[in-house]
C-alpha cells in the first residue's frame, strides 16, 4: 500500500487544520513519505534549497523569478503530527487564499488562442506552448484520488502537498528538471519535448516533434554550459507516460556545483514548458491563456538525505474542497431547508438595516413563495416610510445586496471578483425606469448580454446568459449547478425554439411583476 492509514489521517488533520504538508514518493518508491511543519509567524511556509541542510519538500509557481520557494520541512511524521493535534485540538491555521477555478477553458477561447499564436509563428517561426486546464467536481477523499494516481505512475515523482501559499497539488511528474547527488560534481537532467500517442507503434516521429526535442535539448545544454559545466547528452529514446510518449534525451552535466538553484532558475522555465524564443513565447502565453497557471509547469521536488531532486510540476491538479433561498418550482414539500431560510434572512436584515440607517420605519409583510419561471424564491415584500431625501442613494447603498453577491458583502464581493472567470457586466447591476415620476428599480436577473453573429462572422445573434445561486458552508456543488441550469431554462428555452433569423429584439417579460401589482 503506497499510502498507510496513518499518513491518511495525517493528510485529513492537516486538511483541516491548514497546516503544511506533503505525501511524496520518488520514482520507484512502493511507499509515500510524510512530512508535516507549521507555518512561521506570518503564517507561510518558506523552504531554503540549497543542496545542505534536512528533508524538505518545495513547490514554486511557473515562471517564478523570485528566491522565494514554498514548501514544508521534515518537522514531523505523520505520527508526530496526529499526537500534535491530540495534545492541540483546538490548533488551526488561517485558510489560504489560493482557491482553484470553477470552470474550464472554453473551447472557443482555446482556438482564439491557438489561431493567434499559430499566425505569429507562421510568420516569424519559433515554438509556444499553449495549456488549458479542466474544473472537474468529484465526491471522492482526495486521499483515495492521490492513492489510485500515485499507483498508476510508478516511474514518477508522485505528490499531495499543501502549502498557505500554493493551496493543495495533486502530481505525478515524469520530467526531472535537476538531479544532485550530495556533495557530488554531477547533474543530472532531461529533455522531455514531443509527444505522440502511446498507442502509436509507427516508431516514426514527425518533423515537429523532433525539432521541437532538440530545441529543449539544446537550451538545456547551454544553460548547464554557461554554469562552467562539461555536457553530455545521451542517445534519445522513448518515454512512455501513461497516455502519451515522449521523446526523452538524458543529459549529464559534471564540474565545480557553486549553487543548484541558480541553474534551476535559469532552466525554469524550459522551452518544453513555455517555448521559444522563451520571452517572447512566456509573453504570449500571459497574454492569451485565460487561465493562471499557477504551479502547473513551475517545480516541485524534495530534499533528500542531501540529494536534489527537482521537477518540472506535469500531469498534476490544483484542489479544494467543497463545502435568498431558491428551490425547484416542480418542488411541493412545502418545506424550506435551513440554508435557504439562513440565506433568505441575511437578505432581509441586510435590506431592513439599510432603510432604516436612512432614518425610515421598515416594516416586513409575511415570507410567501414567489414562482419565477423553472424556480421558486422565498420573497419578502418590505415597506418602508419617512422622509426620502434621495431614492438613488438607497439603491447605491443597496446595491449589490447579499442576494446576489454574498456576505459579508466585501467579502464576498472580492471572491467574486477574483474566481469568477467571467465579467458579470450588467447582470445582477440594477435596471429600470422612471415613469409618470415613479421610480421602478429593479435587480437585473433573468437576462442576456446579446450581439449580432456578424461581428463573430457567423449568421444570427450571440448571446451571454447568466444564472448565480447562493453558496454556504454546506453547499452542493451539483445541487447548485442544477439551481443555475433551472435559473436559465426559461430564456434558454426561448433562444432554442426560436426559427433561425425570426427575432432580431430579445422581449423578457418580468414574471415578479403580478405577484406585486
Amino acid at each position: 500500500m503506497l499510502i498507510s492509514q496513518l499518513q491518511a489521517e495525517g493528510v485529513e488533520e492537516c486538511l483541516r487544520r491548514n497546516i503544511p504538508f506533503v505525501l511524496y514518493a520518488l520514482p520507484g518508491m512502493v511507499e509515500c513519505r510524510f512530512m508535516a511543519s507549521l507555518p512561521d509567524s506570518d503564517g507561510q511556509s518558506p523552504v531554503s534549497c540549497d543542496s545542505s541542510g534536512s528533508d524538505c519538500f518545495m513547490i514554486s509557481r511557473y515562471a517564478s523569478d523570485e528566491p522565494y520557494v514554498s514548501g514544508v520541512t521534515s518537522g514531523m511524521d505523520e505520527g508526530e503530527l496526529i499526537d500534535l493535534v491530540a495534545l492541540k485540538p483546538d490548533l488551526c491555521y488561517p485558510s489560504t487564499s489560493e482557491l482553484p477555478s470553477l470552470s474550464s477553458t472554453h473551447r472557443i477561447s482555446y482556438g482564439e488562442a491557438f489561431r493567434a499564436m499559430t499566425g505569429r509563428l507562421k510568420k516569424y517561426g519559433g515554438k509556444v506552448v499553449l495549456s488549458r486546464h479542466e474544473a472537474i467536481f468529484s465526491s471522492r477523499d482526495i486521499v483515495d484520488v492521490a492513492g489510485e494516481y500515485f499507483s498508476c505512475s510508478p516511474g514518477t515523482f508522485r505528490y499531495l502537498s499543501f502549502t498557505p501559499e500554493t493551496g493543495v497539488w495533486l502530481g505525478a511528474t515524469p520530467e526531472v528538471l535537476i538531479e544532485t547527488t550530495a556533495g557530488g560534481d554531477e547533474i543530472r537532467t532531461m529533455a522531455l519535448a514531443g509527444t505522440k500517442p502511446s498507442g502509436d507503434c509507427s516508431g516514426e516521429w514527425d518533423e515537429k516533434n523532433t525539432l521541437e526535442h532538440r530545441v529543449v535539448v539544446d537550451f538545456i545544454s547551454d544553460i548547464l554550459a554557461s554554469h562552467g559545466l562539461e555536457v553530455n547528452c545521451a542517445d534519445t529514446i522513448d518515454l512512455r507516460a501513461g497516455a502519451v510518449t515522449h521523446l526523452c534525451t538524458p543529459i549529464t552535466a559534471r564540474g565545480e556545483i557553486h549553487s543548484p538553484m541558480t541553474i534551476v532558475n535559469d532552466l525554469n522555465p524550459t522551452p518544453a514548458v513555455a517555448g521559444w524564443p522563451r520571452d517572447m513565447a512566456m509573453a504570449e502565453i500571459d497574454a492569451l491563456e485565460t487561465h493562471l497557471r499557477r504551479c502547473y509547469s513551475g517545480i516541485v521536488g524534495v530534499r533528500h538525505n542531501g540529494e536534489l531532486r527537482i521537477y518540472v510540476n506535469l500531469r498534476c491538479a490544483f484542489a479544494a474542497r467543497g463545502s435568498a433561498g431558491t428551490k425547484p418550482s416542480g418542488d411541493c414539500s412545502g418545506e424550506w431547508d435551513e440554508k435557504n431560510t439562513l440565506e433568505h434572512r441575511v437578505v432581509v436584515d441586510f435590506i431592513s438595516d439599510i432603510l432604516a440607517s436612512h432614518g425610515l420605519e421598515v416594516n416586513c409583510a409575511d415570507t410567501i413563495d414567489l414562482r419565477a419561471g423553472a424556480v421558486t424564491h422565498l420573497c419578502t415584500p418590505i415597506t418602508a416610510r419617512g422622509e426620502i431625501h434621495s431614492p438613488m442613494t438607497i439603491v447605491n447603498d443597496l446595491n449589490p445586496t447579499p442576494a446576489v453577491a454574498g456576505w459579508p458583502r466585501d467579502m464576498a464581493m472580492a471572491e467574486i471578483d477574483a474566481l469568477e472567470t467571467h465579467l458579470r457586466r450588467c447582470y445582477s447591476g440594477i435596471v429600470g425606469v422612471r415613469h409618470n415620476g415613479e421610480l421602478r428599480i429593479y435587480v437585473n436577473l433573468r437576462c442576456a448580454f446579446a450581439a449580432r453573429g456578424s461581428l463573430y462572422g457567423t449568421p444570427g445573434w450571440i448571446y451571454n446568459l447568466y444564472a448565480g445561486g447562493g453558496l454556504m458552508s454546506d453547499s452542493d456543488v451539483e445541487q447548485e449547478w442544477d439551481e443555475t441550469d433551472r435559473k436559465l431554462s426559461v430564456l434558454r428555452s426561448c433562444l432554442d425554439i426560436a426559427p433561425p433569423g425570426s427575432t432580431e429584439t430579445l422581449v423578457m417579460a418580468n414574471p415578479f411583476e403580478a405577484q406585486f401589482s
